[in-house]
């Protein structure tokens, strides 16, 4: 894919073992990456609020989200979003089982999150090419995701974890790993995170918490998406 060296400037692509002939999996992380930020959605309403959501995060510049199944209706948020906004990624998160990454990717979603390491899911999300992104928060778990083959890896919880000093211990010996560090970032740390050239990007609810769409404040969702667009492109330039 022409210029994804260059727009995955402070990510070591050249280490990301993703082969050509996955053009869809290779699109996904492109995106991800040039965006730099997951918002983490839990929607209570679906039917009422993922279009909304995501119109608003759209208009912040970050067409992208991750629609956890900390709720029901995943699979009905999922599908309105990309039925209805257009050039828009969907993912899916908390992903605990294979039925549940079954149930997101046959509704659209194009990547799945877990908060740990699962080797069916991994297994099933590579069989069916959908990038899968598990939650790693120890050596041991690094040492399991790159045995499977995985290259990107969600830090979680990052701020119990041990946060920045943890992910710079765990890059020494896992030089070919990126990390999506969420739990604990906020518009407050994101350019530092962000900044560190083993992350791949951050993920969080910061930008969509629970009160926001429960309280529909589209305007504000909007506001710290362009606080946190900015923030990221800081982060890059010092990274």
């Amino acid at each position: 894919m022409r210029g994804i060296r260059r727009i995955l400037c402070n990510c070591n692509f050249d280490t990301l073992n993703i082969g050509e002939d996955d053009s869809f999996m290779r699109t996904v992380y492109e995106e991800i990456h040039r965006i730099g930020i997951i918002p983490v959605a839990k929607l209570d309403k679906p039917e009422e609020d993922s279009v909304l959501v995501a119109e608003a995060l759209r208009e912040g510049g970050i067409p992208l989200i991750e629609v956890t199944f900390r709720a029901n209706g995943v699979a009905t948020a999922i599908r309105k979003i990309k039925q209805e906004v257009s050039n828009f990624t969907v993912g899916a998160g908390t992903v605990l089982t294979i039925e549940q990454a079954k149930e997101a990717i046959e509704a659209g979603a194009e990547f799945i999150v877990s908060p740990g390491l699962d080797p069916s899911v991994v297994e099933y999300c590579n069989h069916r090419r959908i990038p899968i992104v598990p939650g790693c928060a120890t050596a041991s778990d690094c040492q399991a995701a790159y045995n499977m083959g995985l290259q990107i890896v969600k830090f979680f919880p990052a701020n119990i974890a041990g946060g920045l000093p943890a992910l710079r211990a765990l890059h020494t010996p896992f030089q070919k790993l990126q990390f999506i560090p969420t739990g604990g970032i906020s518009l407050d740390n994101l350019e530092e995170f962000r900044a560190s050239p083993f992350v791949f990007a951050c993920g969080g609810t910061f930008l969509v918490s629970e009160e926001l769409i429960r309280s529909h404040n589209w305007a504000e969702i909007t506001r710290r998406s362009r606080q946190a667009v900015e923030l990221v492109l800081k982060g890059r330039k010092h990274g």
